[in-house]
C-alpha cells in the first residue's frame, strides 16, 4: 500500500514533554515512527531527560495502542554526557508516571544487567542512545540483537557527530552496508533508522519504497518540524530559567526581608532603650536649665553679681576713679545686673547667601511612618504627576533654615512646636512663604486626650508618658495655630479644626502609583485559593487597635464557630482573647511587617476587616485606608459606619458598612456563604479605586487646595511677572523656526521673561538674526542641557518634555499640547512624565501664533503657577 502522510496525523501533535536534549529536532519522526511500526514492545537503551522516549510514550497513547514501553538508564551520566545528581530522574518520573504508568516503565539499571529480562524476539522497536564511542555501541547492538523481532526496527542517534570520542558514525555505516532497508537523517546530529527483521512493518515499508524525491520531502518535512520544536524548547527553557531566577530572587528577597525585620526588631529595641535614656536625660537638662534661669533671677544671684561688679569698678584706680564710682551709684544694681547679663548673650548670627529657589512645595512630617507616606508623600507624588514641583522629607532629617532658601512654601504634617519650628516659621513668614499644617488624626486638641476614652493608646502610658504625649499634643496645637491655612485627611477632621484654623480644606488619603504597581505584582502571583476556604483577616498597625477590634469580636468567633472552612488571620500587634484559642491553627499571627509586605498578604485573604469604636471622635476621625489597601487586590472590606468609610464605600456594592454586633455577623455571614458576591464586591472596590481614590485621579484635589491655601496669603499669580523657559527643539534646514515661537513673544510682550532655550543645538550669527527677529522681546539660550532657573518651563515636544520633566530648576513644568486628544507626553496625571499640559485647542490640531493664543497662555500660566 502506498504511503500517505495524510493518514498518518500524529507527527503534528504538539510535543507535551519540554526538556533540553539533543534529540529534540527528531521529535515529530519519532512520534511517526510509533505509527507507522504500531509496535508491541517498545525500548529505550538512554532516556536521559526521557524527550525521545516521551514522545513515543505519548503517540503510543493518542493512537491508542495496545503497546509497551521500557526506558533503561543508570540516570548516572557518563564521561560525554558528564554525571548529574537524582534531580533529572525525579523530574522525569514526576512527568511520566502521571501519564503513562499504565504501560511504560523506567528501569534505572545498566543495559547489560537487564538484557535478560527480555525474550528473545520480542522487542519491535528499540532505540539505542547510551554512551557514543564505536565500542560501547556495538556492544549495545550485539547483546540487544537477539531481543529484536522478526519486524525489528533500531534507531540509532548521533549518526552524524564525528567527534573524537563518537564512533556511532561507524557502527552506521556497517548497518547500511549490512541490512539496505535503512533510513537516515542529517540533522539534530543524526538519527538512522534500520530494519533489521525478516520482514519490516508494512507502514515503514511504505517509506522505503517512497521515491528519492518524495523521500527528500519527508525528511525536509521532518527536519522543519523538529527545528520549531527545537526552538520551542529554547524559548521554553529560557521562560523557565527566567522563573527559577525570579524564584530565586524572590527567596532571596524574602531572606533579606526577615533579616531585616530581624534587625529592625532590634534596631526598634536599641532605640527605644536609647530614647529612653535621652528623655530621661532631657527631662533633667530641662529640669537644670530652669533652676538655672530661677537662680539667675533671684535676688540672691543678682545681689553676688551686683557686688561682684561692684568690687572690680572700685578696686581699679586712676584719673577716671571718682567718675566710676559715681557711674556705679547712678546705674544702681539693676543697672549693673543688665549690663552683666548682656554680656554674656551670644553675638548675632551672620546672614547666609540666599541660594536659587527651585521647588515649589516641602512636606515636612513630625511623624514618619505611614502617616507621612499617606499624607506627605502622595501628596508629593500628586503635586509632581501635575507639574508642580515638590518634596517630602521628615523634619528631624533636613535643616530647616537651609529649606527656607529652596522651597516657595512648606507643609507641616503633625509638627511640634519647639524653638527650631518657632524661628523656622518666623522666616518664612518675613520671607512672604506661606506655611500650612496638615494632619491625618485628632492629634491637636490636648484637652480632649486626657480622657483615655477617646485615645486607647493613652491607657497604656505611665502616667508620666501621659502627661509628656498630651504636652507634645498641646505643641502640635501651637504649631498648629501659628500656620496659614490647614488640610486634613477627612470631614471630621475639619470639623474639628475649623474654629482654630480660617481655612481648612479636605484632601483624601489615595493609593499611590508604587502602592498599584505592587498590588498588581502580587495579583499575579496570587496564590489559589484551595476549596471553600476562607480567611478574614484584621492588619493592625499598632497596639492601639485592641478595642477597635471588640467591635467585630463577637461576629468573628461566630463565623469561626459557624463555618469549618473559616480561619482568621491576625497581622501585627493586636491582644486577642482567650477565646480564640480553641481554635487552634485557624487562628495565625503575623508579624508587623513594612508597608511594602501588605499586597502580598492582602493577595491571601478572602475578607478585610475594618472596626473602628463606636461614640468616639477619635476614630470618628480615622480614614479609610484598610479599604484602599485590600480593594487594589480585589478584596472585600467589612468597614464600621464611619464618617471616611461611608465616603468611600457604597454599603453593598463595593463593600459592607456594620455598625453593630448583628450587623457584623450579618455581613460575614453574607460574604462567607456566597463566593460570587464576595468576588464582585471585591472586583467593584477595585474599580473604584482605582478610578476615584489613586494619586493621579486626586491630583487635581491636592494642586487646586494648596493653591488656594497659597493665594490666600501670597500674592497672586498674575499680580507677578513670571520667569518662563519655552523649551524648543534644535532648528534643522526644514524647520529652521520653531511654528510656536509667536506665543513665546506674546508672553514676553506681557511683561513675562522669557528664555527660549535650545539645548544642545548651535546657531550661527545669521540663524540669530533670524529669530530675533520673529520674537525680539524674548532670550535665546543655547546651553549645554540645563534651564536656567524658572517659575516655569514649558516643553513644545516630546524630546524637550523629558527634559524639562528632568529639570530640576522650575517651580511648575507643563507641555504644549497640540489638541485634547494628544496624550503620549505629559498629557495627563497618570502620564509617565510629571507635566501638566497646556492646551489652546487650535481647529487644526497646531497652536497658532496668535494675540487671542497668547492671551490664553498667559491666563494658563497664571491659573496655574502660584
Amino acid at each position: 500500500m502506498p504511503f500517505n502522510l495524510l493518514d498518518h496525523h500524529v507527527y503534528l501533535s504538539p510535543p507535551q514533554r519540554i526538556a533540553i536534549s539533543s534529540w529534540k529536532q527528531h521529535v515529530p519522526f519519532g512520534m511517526l515512527l510509533i505509527d507507522l511500526v504500531r509496535p508491541r514492545l517498545v525500548v529505550e537503551l538512554g532516556a536521559h531527560a526521557g524527550v525521545s522516549y516521551c514522545a513515543f510514550c505519548q503517540a503510543v497513547t493518542e493512537l491508542q495502542l495496545d503497546t509497551r514501553c521500557v526506558a533503561i538508564d543508570s540516570w548516572e551520566g557518563d564521561l560525554q554526557a558528564g554525571a548529574y545528581g537524582p534531580d533529572i530522574l525525579t523530574d522525569l518520573r514526576a512527568y511520566h508516571d502521571a501519564r503513562y504508568a499504565a504501560f511504560s516503565t523506567l528501569k534505572q539499571s545498566y543495559f547489560d544487567d537487564t538484557v535478560s529480562d527480555f525474550a528473545d524476539g520480542s522487542i519491535d522497536l528499540l532505540h539505542i542512545d547510551g554512551f557514543h564511542t564505536y565500542e560501547a555501541v556495538k556492544h549495545d547492538l550485539e547483546t540487544w540483537l537477539p531481543k529484536l523481532s522478526a519486524q525489528g526496527v533500531i534507531m540509532l542517534h548521533d549518526i552524524a557527530e564525528r567527534s573524537p570520542t563518537f564512533g556511532v558514525w561507524r557502527l552506521w555505516e556497517e548497518l547500511k552496508r549490512a541490512y539496505p532497508r535503512h533510513l537516515e537523517f542529517e540533522h539534530g546530529h543524526g538519527l538512522g533508522v534500520v530494519a533489521v527483521g525478516e520482514s519490516a512493518p508494512a507502514g515503514l515499508q511504505a517509506v522505503f519504497d517512497l521515491p528519492p524525491d518524495q523521500w527528500a520531502t519527508l525528511r525536509d518535512l521532518m527536519r522543519d518540524l523538529g527545528m520549531r520544536f527545537d526552538e520551542r524548547v529554547d524559548a521554553e527553557a529560557e521562560r523557565l530559567e527566567a522563573a527559577r531566577e525570579r524564584e530565586a530572587s524572590a527567596t532571596h528577597i524574602r531572606n533579606l526581608d526577615a533579616m531585616l525585620q530581624r534587625e529592625q526588631r532590634q534596631a526598634a529595641v536599641t532605640i527605644e532603650a536609647q530614647e529612653q535614656q535621652l528623655g530621661e536625660t532631657q527631662r533633667r537638662l530641662d529640669n537644670a536649665l530652669w533652676q538655672l534661669a530661677w537662680l539667675n533671677q533671684s535676688r540672691g544671684v543678682r545681689m553676688v553679681k551686683l557686688a561682684r561688679a561692684s568690687r572690680a569698678l572700685l578696686r581699679q584706680r586712676g584719673p577716671l576713679w571718682l567718675g566710676r564710682r559715681v557711674a556705679l551709684w547712678t546705674l544702681g544694681k539693676r543697672g549693673y545686673y543688665r549690663l552683666d547679663s548682656a554680656a554674656a548673650l551670644p553675638a548675632p548670627k551672620q546672614t547666609r547667601p540666599v541660594a536659587r529657589e527651585y521647588k515649589q512645595v516641602m512636606f515636612l512630617s513630625g511623624c514618619p511612618g505611614g502617616a507621612m507616606r499617606y499624607r506627605c508623600d502622595h501628596q508629593a507624588e500628586q503635586l509632581n504627576l501635575l507639574g508642580c514641583s515638590a518634596e517630602s522629607a521628615a523634619i528631624s532629617t533636613v535643616n530647616l533654615m537651609d529649606l527656607l532658601d529652596r522651597f516657595q512654601c512648606f507643609v507641616l504634617h503633625r509638627v511640634p512646636y519647639d524653638t527650631d519650628v518657632q524661628v523656622f516659621m518666623a522666616e518664612a513668614r518675613k520671607r512672604g512663604k506661606p506655611v500650612f499644617f496638615e494632619t491625618d488624626d485628632l492629634v491637636f486638641m490636648p484637652e480632649s486626650a486626657d480622657n483615655a476614652k477617646h485615645q486607647a493608646e493613652l491607657q497604656r502610658f505611665s502616667s508620666q508618658d501621659r502627661a509628656l504625649y498630651i504636652e507634645e499634643m498641646g505643641r502640635i496645637r501651637r504649631t498648629l495655630l501659628l500656620c496659614d491655612s490647614a488640610t486634613v485627611s477627612t470631614q471630621p477632621l475639619r470639623e474639628w479644626i475649623a474654629p482654630l484654623c480660617a481655612q481648612v480644606a479636605v484632601t483624601p488619603n489615595v493609593v499611590s502609583k508604587e502602592m498599584i504597581a505592587r498590588s498588581q505584582m502580587a495579583l499575579a502571583g496570587r496564590p489559589t485559593n484551595a476549596g471553600d476556604a476562607v480567611v478574614i483577616a484584621y492588619l493592625s498597625g499598632s497596639p492601639s487597635h485592641d478595642r477597635d477590634f471588640l467591635e467585630a469580636q463577637d461576629a468573628v468567633l461566630w463565623a469561626l464557630d459557624t463555618y469549618p472552612q473559616v480561619s482568621l488571620l491576625v497581622a501585627g500587634p493586636l491582644t486577642l482573647s482567650d477565646q480564640f484559642d480553641r481554635f487552634g491553627a485557624r487562628v495565625r499571627r503575623k508579624p508587623l511587617a513594612p508597608w511594602q509586605a501588605l499586597p502580598a498578604l492582602y493577595a491571601t485573604i478572602s475578607i478585610n476587616l475594618a472596626p473602628l469604636e463606636r461614640d468616639n471622635p477619635f476614630t470618628e476621625a480615622k480614614s479609610s485606608i484598610k479599604f484602599l489597601e485590600a480593594a487594589l487586590l480585589h478584596v472585600p472590606t467589612i468597614a464600621s459606619a464611619r464618617s471616611d468609610f461611608k465616603r468611600v464605600m457604597r454599603d453593598g456594592e463595593n463593600g459592607l458598612l456594620a455598625d453593630t454586633p448583628d450587623a457584623w455577623r450579618a455581613a460575614l455571614r453574607r460574604l462567607i456563604e456566597s463566593p460570587e458576591e464576595r468576588r464582585q464586591m471585591g472586583e467593584r472596590a477595585y474599580e473604584d479605586v482605582m478610578g476615584l481614590h489613586t494619586t493621579p485621579a486626586q491630583a487635581p484635589t491636592v494642586f487646586d487646595t494648596l493653591r488656594d491655601h497659597y493665594r490666600a496669603v501670597a500674592p497672586p499669580s498674575d499680580a507677578r511677572r513670571l520667569r518662563i523657559n519655552w523649551v524648543v527643539d534644535a532648528p534643522d534646514a526644514e524647520h529652521p523656526l520653531p511654528g510656536h515661537l509667536g506665543l513665546a513673544q506674546g508672553l514676553a510682550e506681557r511683561g513675562h521673561t522669557v528664555h527660549v532655550c535650545l539645548v544642545g543645538a548651535r546657531l550661527d550669527e545669521a540663524a540669530r538674526a533670524q529669530w530675533r527677529a520673529a520674537a525680539p522681546a524674548v532670550e535665546i539660550v543655547v546651553g549645554d542641557g540645563a534651564l536656567p532657573a524658572a517659575d516655569a518651563s514649558i516643553a513644545t515636544s516630546d524630546a524637550t518634555a523629558r527634559m524639562v520633566a528632568q529639570s530640576h530648576e522650575s517651580l511648575f513644568r507643563f507641555v504644549l499640547a497640540m489638541d485634547r486628544s494628544a496624550g503620549a507626553t505629559g498629557a495627563d496625571p497618570d502620564s509617565a512624565l510629571p507635566l501638566r499640559r497646556i492646551c489652546l485647542n487650535a481647529a487644526d490640531g497646531q497652536p497658532r501664533d496668535t494675540s487671542e493664543n497668547a492671551e490664553r497662555l498667559a491666563q494658563t500660566l497664571s491659573e496655574h503657577c502660584w
